[in-house]
């Protein structure tokens, strides 16, 4: 009869480090070229009351494009 193989079990003793390697894990690091990167922010203005919106159309295009590639839904909190 073979030996039956033992499963090794492991303790975790730092459970601050563990939980920043799980959302490390789940991290996403992308590269932007320099001309997007210059595009990023809305230099127009609405010309109307209140602020003017933070993002280009392109940044917004970019992010939602990401989202869809990566099956993240909503990335806007």
């Amino acid at each position: 009869m073979p030996e039956k193989e033992t499963k090794t079990s492991y303790r975790i003793r730092n459970w601050s480090k563990y939980n920043a390697a799980l959302k490390q894990r789940g991290s996403l690091t992308f590269w932007v070229d320099e001309e997007v990167l210059a595009g990023w922010l809305n230099k127009k203005k609405t010309g109307k009351r209140g602020a003017s919106l933070t993002y280009s159309d392109l940044a917004i295009a970019t992010m939602s494009t990401r989202g869809s590639l990566f099956n993240l839904g909503t990335w806007i909190k």
